[in-house]
């Protein structure tokens, strides 16, 4: 996968009250709602290549989409979707876009939520991404590299 570059999007370049009527029209909300959902969208870092656009919102920004106290102000927030907007998404790219946002060493999850909190507009996939370090209680212990070592060894 091409490594993303930081741009600025064509959201962020239309003037402020057309991104307050653009997230109306969009998200069905009032002035109010979409004026504040519009700021944030602002404040989003955005990165692309020839197959995605990436959102990223870091640390504060991030926190209206966590609930876990300890972890506010920590966790970052990344929204992808497909240059194509198709539903075409390689696991193995999602794992290079947060690798190269976050690092090696942080680990994500995308969530399925109960019918009635899912928003889904656009073909757009999310990931929170926790602190460096910060390991998730399930998954896999160690990853295919530690299997392959074991392997190795027992021969």
């Amino acid at each position: 996968m091409m490594q993303l570059v930081n741009v600025k999007s064509d959201f962020q370049l239309m003037p402020f009250l057309d991104r307050i009527k653009f997230v109306q029209r969009s998200a069905q909300c009032d002035r109010r709602t979409a004026k504040a959902i519009a700021n944030e969208m602002s404040e989003s870092e955005c990165w692309i290549n020839h197959d995605y656009v990436v959102l990223v919102r870091r640390g504060e920004k991030a926190d209206q989409l966590v609930h876990v106290p300890e972890l506010k102000g920590r966790c970052t927030y990344i929204s992808i979707r497909n240059a194509e907007r198709s539903n075409d998404r390689p696991w193995e790219d999602f794992q290079a876009i947060k690798n190269q946002l976050c690092g090696e060493d942080s680990e994500a999850i995308e969530l399925y939520p109960a019918q009635s909190r899912v928003v889904n507009e656009a073909n757009q996939y999310h990931l929170i991404v926790f602190p460096p370090g910060h390991k998730l209680p399930f998954g896999f212990y160690q990853g295919d590299d530690a299997y392959e070592k074991q392997a190795q060894r027992s021969e």
